[in-house]
């Protein structure tokens, strides 16, 4: 039973507590001076309602009646500390005006925050990983053997410079950027007695605009590149090369679509033509890509090729494929598939064929990749007496980086394409192209290609013998200074070599050589 003596100090207790809380929330800060607060209660005492999540913890609130007056730590039988002693914490006394601010200045976490703009679906979709989509990587077609030739040094350097894009907003950007090259060609007829050297100067200004990301759930990227050539000494050679190309992802949750739409225009010489030529191709390609389960999915790809040279025979392509893909391992993707398509040539019979494929996908570690596809073309030549066709066909792409600075590349490619010069006459292409990389310092890095294509010839009908075969080969070192964020100049040799035997055979030897400027704005 409690004495009267520890009654009267439990009532004392109970009227200091009520007199300095009336004063506090009446008289403001006024009372910080005088007025010792209560003790804090701790988790195990907290009940709920007892605390306003959106303030902050440690802001004294108005006492609770139904709550032991408003002290939740103290009994009864406890008193208050003498008020000369200072309190461990000093808890900062709210005005009317700043207790709303709290609740304002509240953040989810970092991890929990939506993506910018992003609405709830994008966000869901964003957090999924995309299924790789080799067709938007690199496309496959008679563009570069068109040419067979290694690509322009003033061309590729523009690819070795990062991009120093003008944001427009956070989602889109615009990147202006601009080659100037001098070089030296030592045939630029390709013809077998030579002869027919020039000074060419080149200027191939562009311009790329991005929309997206890696992580957005729509992509496009449209680059589009004027080259002005001027020859010094075939003044009436000189020409303007136009080229488009664009690239659109829409990336779903389980399902990635993508769209690539390519245009050029250029004058160039043609190992096929044996002459310079006016050359104007299309390209447009479409593939979706669903991921059934953690380890299959299948692609279903579309795409047109059209390739017009001016006076000689102009050629179309529709082809479609499908590949079911199982990951057999966490470094290997195995892939079956086959196709299907139509080739078209001006005055001739059109050609029928299908493909059987395997491809494999193997990243040993983060420094080798090789990627594969084998199989077979049966093509039904519709030309008189034509029959069907059997063609080994394969495509090969490989990426070693033994050490920081030094990157090797493979690549190899057998196609069939139809002919710009010799009537109701394919050639398989068979092309293997090596290239390797060294970083001499941080800005100078010094490179050397190699690459060797054969061409041979058959015919579509039997009224036609066809005996020509080409055999192809360059090569191609360059040193490459990268002088500024948004200079680069480099320096470059090449020699090629063709041994063409058969009708309309051309045999030619061919030097160049040259120094180019590409600028990023």
């Amino acid at each position: 039973m409690t004495s009267r003596g520890g009654r009267r100090k439990g009532l004392a207790g109970w009227l200091c507590a009520g007199i300095l809380v009336c004063a506090g929330v009446m008289v403001a800060r006024a009372a910080d001076d005088t007025a010792t607060p209560p003790a804090q209660p701790s988790d195990s005492a907290a009940t709920p309602g007892e605390l306003n999540p959106m303030v902050t913890p440690n802001i004294e609130t108005t006492p609770n009646p139904s709550d032991n007056g408003g002290i939740p730590a103290a009994t009864s039988g406890t008193a208050l500390p003498p008020e000369d002693e200072t309190p461990p914490l000093p808890l900062p006394q709210p005005t009317p005006e700043a207790t709303p601010e709290p609740a304002a200045e509240v953040e989810a976490p970092e991890d929990q925050r939506p993506l910018p703009g992003a609405t709830s679906a994008e966000t869901i979709a964003n957090a999924i990983p995309l299924p790789a989509n080799p067709a938007l990587e690199q496309q496959f077609t008679d563009w570069d053997l068109a040419n067979v030739e290694s690509p322009l040094f003033l061309n590729a350097a523009i690819d070795d410079f990062g991009a120093r894009p003008f944001l427009i907003t956070d989602n889109l950007s615009v990147r202006t950027h601009m080659s100037l090259g001098t070089y030296y060609d030592g045939n630029i007829f390709l013809k077998s007695d030579g002869g027919n050297s020039d000074l060419i100067a080149r200027f191939a200004p562009g311009l790329t605009l991005t929309l997206g990301n890696d992580e957005s759930i729509f992509y496009l990227m449209a680059d589009y590149t004027v080259g002005l050539n001027y020859y010094i000494e075939h003044a009436n050679e000189s020409t303007a090369d136009q080229d488009f190309r664009s690239q659109f992802q829409w990336s779903l949750p389980k399902t990635v679509i993508g769209v690539n739409l390519d245009v050029s225009s250029d004058t160039g010489p043609d190992v096929d033509v044996s002459d310079r030529v006016r050359r104007t191709l299309y390209f447009g390609g479409a593939t979706m890509t669903h991921t059934i389960s953690d380890k299959t999915s299948w692609e279903l790809s579309g795409d047109y090729t059209r390739s017009e040279f001016a006076g000689l025979i102009t050629s179309s392509q529709y082809e479609g494929n499908l590949f079911y893909d199982y990951e057999y391992s966490p470094k290997t993707q195995l892939g079956l598939g086959g196709g299907a398509g139509y080739l078209s040539t001006a005055g001739a019979p059109g050609q029928v064929f299908e493909q059987a494929n395997f491809r494999t996908t193997y990243r040993a570690t983060g420094k080798l990749t090789l990627i594969g596809q084998a199989g077979l073309d049966v093509r039904q030549l519709r030309g008189m007496g034509g029959g069907d066709s059997l063609t080994p066909i394969f495509v090969l792409e490989g990426a070693w980086t033994p050490r920081e600075g030094t990157e090797f590349a493979l690549t190899g490619q057998r196609s069939i394409y139809a002919s710009a010069i010799l009537n109701d006459q394919n050639y398989t292409a068979t092309s293997i192209d090596v290239s390797v990389r060294q970083r001499i310092t941080d800005v100078v890095d010094v490179s050397l290609a190699v690459g060797y294509v054969n061409s041979d010839y058959t015919a579509t009908t039997t009224t036609v013998n066809a005996t020509r075969e080409d055999n192809y080969y360059y090569i191609r070192p360059a040193v490459e200074w990268k002088a500024l964020s948004w200079l680069g100049v480099g320096i470059f040799y090449e020699y090629s070599e063709d041994d063409s035997t058969g009708g309309q055979a051309s045999t030619f030897s061919r030097d160049r050589g040259g120094v180019d400027i590409a600028i990023l704005f």
